[in-house]
């Protein structure tokens, strides 16, 4: 789940996931659901996690995707 690697990369800076919510101007239950996996990363969330996570937003597009068709692979 990619929220998952979210939440981990939170937990090393010290950040709730309502201090993301304000660095990436979501609403704080978007990016709850977007770690609790039940809600996807949107091209915008992606270039707003890059900046904040320093992790380049392809990367999370392109693990959003991968996630996505694994559960419709399961289903």
């Amino acid at each position: 789940v990619p929220g998952d690697s979210i939440q981990e990369a939170l937990t090393t800076l010290g950040m709730t996931p309502q201090d993301l919510a304000v660095e990436t101007g979501q609403e704080s239950d978007y990016v709850i659901n977007v770690l609790a996996g039940t809600a996807a990363i949107t091209p915008d969330f992606a270039e707003a996690l890059a900046s904040v996570l320093q992790v380049p937003a392809k990367f999370w597009l392109a693990y959003e995707d991968q996630y996505q068709r694994l559960q419709k692979a399961m289903h």
